[in-house]
């Protein structure tokens, strides 16, 4: 089981003249929060911090970004595709163990029915039966009974290996 810690958001302090105003007064608080929350990672290998908050604060001027956080605390629906954008990576790490990095796009297509249209004697999903045949040498043989203390490894010839 993986934990994951998602930081607590910036979010606006309702007050005048500018709620959306970054830093203000519960500015403190949120990253004594976040800051206690990213050490845990350090504790216990199976907790995993991650912090979005600066994909909703304008660089620019140091404000929030009303567009993601409209009545300055819960995202809105950009808001949240920005937030899943944040946690993909993470979640997909956690979920599928590290994937390659990729650049590569292609379309999807589906390959029974591209098949079907270029071959006009496909005839569906052939099945067959796979048989295997071991050598007799491979076959551990029983062990014998022996009078030494070491009985299991007595039988086996140590020059080779065989019985």
């Amino acid at each position: 089981m993986q934990i994951l810690i998602v930081g607590i958001l910036p979010r606006g302090a309702w007050s005048l003249p500018d709620p959306f105003a970054w830093p203000n007064r519960l500015t403190e608080a949120i990253n004594t929060v976040n800051n206690a929350s990213q050490a845990l990672p350090k504790e216990d290998p199976m907790i995993h911090y991650i912090d979005c908050g600066p994909d909703f604060i304008n660089a620019a001027n140091h404000s929030l970004n009303a567009t993601l956080l409209p009545e300055y605390l819960h995202p809105s629906t950009a808001g949240y595709r920005v937030l899943a954008d944040c946690l993909k990576p993470v979640v997909d790490n956690l979920v599928l163990g590290p994937q390659p990095r990729w650049n590569v796009t292609a379309p999807l297509m589906d390959v029974r029915d591209n098949y079907t249209n270029t071959c006009a004697d496909y005839k569906g999903a052939q099945y067959t039966t796979m048989s295997a045949s071991v050598s007799p040498k491979l076959i551990p043989k029983p062990a014998t009974q022996s009078t030494s203390s070491n009985s299991l490894y007595s039988s086996l010839d140590t020059t080779t290996g065989d019985r």
